[in-house]
């Protein structure tokens, strides 16, 4: 039997099916169904698959330094930020990144033709990243560039990677030959680690008027790492697994050929990993490829020095003071000898250093390195008078250098002007250099934020306000954990007559800080405080064997001779006060010493003696005046 069925217009023939069929019907609808749902689904996740995965653009805020004689071109803004929107296509493009010009500034570098590492560390200081992410500083070329400058896209920059700075030179004349895209490009994509490429079209050929640019797969694979890169925090912004795959990216592929800077940078992230052999290995090669790049001397040495290897250091930096005069000029060579005495000071060698650093000033009278060595080296004898004469030189010389302000500011206390003090750690700190060193600092190391807020808080518990001595000094502490931090942490404590954490915290520090002979006198005091006579003679008898300049010996002799005074055993004080005023004869402390110790054993004429010879030594100090009234 058949039925018509009639539908808009349209017709067909159907027929009665049997059980058979419809149970067979069924079973395909249910099969399209299935195959529609999941036909749908697949659709549905493939698209949120495209959404998920797209890369979400990275912006790059640029900060751009541009020296008066570009600045004065009305266009050369507007020219240069088409530019940056031209070869940021490329990146945004491939890895996911853009730049764009936020805010340009006058620049004035004190040589536009001068050294390029002195010009970036010139940026640095005037330009910090603090509104934007990167830096590029803009100056003029002024000479004729050969053919070779003419075909190297390397001639007109100095980029280091990871460091978020980029230095260009523009020729005065614009040059058909040069793109600045393709500089542009390339500088972009060295700053997130992207390194030379023979690749024809790859940004990174620093070749110029390739006919088109991108990124080569290479490189490509290093950018996408670092993409996010924090130029703030350089590498340490990256987790160890991603630049562990870094440097097995450039170790595998890296071209040979590659020039000090690409060394000095895969150094660093050697450093990061600890791997400190073999960031010796690259420095090395760095030196290599370019002999008078100072700074690789410089970090060289350092590691040398923290890998115990206090020999190879001190060769590593007298062969590069001996090069030829063509290769390093005189103030390079200054640097050198100026970094020579800190590890002649470091290895307890103070006369060496001493004269290393009077051959530094030989060469260029006001290096302020050298002067300040020499101001911490006297001012660490107690030489105070001779310590204000050369900071001051070093003042006049660089007045806002962290190093000058911070041994400025250490004068100050030791005279007993804590207010002032205060204000010159202050601005020390506001011009110091982010904390670059970890764990014990040296001597020489007063430009360190930990240390300049450690000094600060001691300088607060002089003024007796303990609130912000306690948070100063805990800032330090939480910055570079260390010996020093408990050091700075005892002094407090000795400053507030807390005798029991004083001795705690200082009793710690003394067994590996045998060479800070100050901390001898502080805990040998609190432990007299505290009435434990024997303990505090022993230590400062520990003391004179550590003791390296007279100040030191006399400030021991004389700690002794005060207990000895106030346990009235007479001979043995008088004995240690002659002990003192022989290492120290300008000394007042050791002379008002005597006075007492004469006066309360009713020996007055030489008690008056003693009296005179103070107050030729400082006329205006008020104890003598109190002592006269006891005569």
């Amino acid at each position: 039997m058949q039925n018509i069925l009639a539908f808009n217009g349209y017709s067909s023939k159907i027929r009665t099916l049997n059980s058979k069929e419809l149970i067979m019907n069924k079973h395909k609808r249910h099969f399209r169904l299935m195959i529609l749902c999941f036909t749908t689904a697949l659709s549905f996740f493939s698209f949120n698959s495209v959404v998920l995965t797209q890369p979400v653009v990275r912006e790059v805020r640029l900060g751009v330094a541009v020296s008066k004689s570009l600045s004065t071109d009305q266009k050369w803004k507007e020219n240069f930020h088409a530019k940056v929107v031209e070869s940021s296509k490329i990146f945004e493009k491939e890895i996911g990144v853009s730049f764009r010009p936020e805010i340009f500034w006058d620049w004035t570098p004190s040589n536009e033709e001068g050294d390029p590492e002195e010009l970036l560390t010139e940026l640095k200081k005037a330009h910090p990243l603090d509104s934007v992410d990167a830096v590029i500083g803009v100056r003029r070329v002024f000479g004729m560039l050969t053919t070779e400058q003419l075909e190297d896209i390397r001639a007109l920059n100095d980029t280091q990677l990871f460091s978020g700075y980029i230095l260009l030179a523009m020729p005065r004349k614009a040059l058909a030959s040069i793109r600045q895209e393709e500089v542009l490009a390339y500088v972009f994509a060295k700053l997130f680690g992207a390194i030379d490429s023979d690749a024809p079209h790859s940004v990174m050929k620093p070749v110029y008027n390739k006919s088109s640019l991108g990124i080569d797969d290479y490189n490509k694979e290093i950018l996408l790492m670092t993409r996010n890169l924090n130029f703030k925090e350089g590498t340490k912004s990256l987790s160890k697994e991603t630049i562990n795959k870094i440097v097995e990216q450039y170790e595998k592929a890296a071209p040979s050929g590659m020039n000090a800077k690409f060394y000095d940078s895969l150094g660093q992230v050697y450093m990061q990993l600890g791997r400190n052999e073999n960031a010796a290995d690259a420095w090395l090669k760095g030196i290599d490829t370019d002999p008078a790049n100072i700074g690789l001397y410089r970090d060289l040495a350092d590691l040398y020095l923290q890998m115990g290897k206090s020999q190879e250091a001190t060769n590593l930096i007298l062969k590069g003071t001996q090069l030829d005069g063509q290769k390093i000029d005189v103030h390079q060579k200054a640097d050198l000898l100026d970094f020579l005495g800190e590890i002649y000071m470091s290895r307890g060698d103070l006369d060496l250093a001493y004269q290393t650093w009077k051959q530094c000033m030989d060469l260029v009278p006001k290096h302020v390195g050298a002067l300040v060595h020499i101001g911490i080296l006297q001012l660490n004898e107690g030489k105070v008078d001779q310590a204000i004469t050369i900071f001051n030189q070093a003042s006049v010389a660089d007045p806002e250098n962290p190093l000058v302000l911070s041994g400025l500011a250490m004068i100050s206390r030791s005279k007993g002007e804590f207010n002032k003090a205060i204000q010159l750690f202050r601005r020390a700190l506001e011009q110091s250099p982010k904390q670059t060193k970890r764990g014990d600092l040296k001597i020489y190391d007063i430009d360190q934020p930990s240390f300049i807020l450690g000094e600060m808080g001691l300088a607060y518990v002089q003024i007796k306000d303990f609130q912000r001595a306690t948070s100063a000094i805990k800032q330090s502490c939480q910055m570079n954990p260390s010996m020093d931090c408990h050091r700075q942490l005892g002094e407090m404590y000795f400053q507030m007559e807390r005798w029991d954490e004083c001795i705690r915290e200082l009793s710690a520090v003394i067994q590996v800080k045998k060479d800070d002979v100050k901390l001898f006198g502080v805990l040998g005091v609190a432990l007299a405080k505290k009435g434990d006579f024997q303990r505090a003679v022993s230590l400062f008898r520990e003391g004179l064997n550590y003791a390296t300049s007279k100040g030191q010996k006399a400030d021991l002799h004389r700690n002794l001779a005060n207990l000895y005074s106030s346990a009235n055993q007479f001979e043995l004080a008088e004995r240690e006060y002659l002990f003192a005023i022989n290492s120290d004869s300008k000394n007042i402390d050791i002379y008002l010493g005597f006075v007492d110790l004469y006066i309360r054993n009713n020996m007055k004429p030489k008690a008056s003696f003693y009296l005179q010879q103070a107050f030729k030594i400082n006329p205006q100090d008020k104890r003598i005046k109190e002592l006269q009234a006891k005569l």
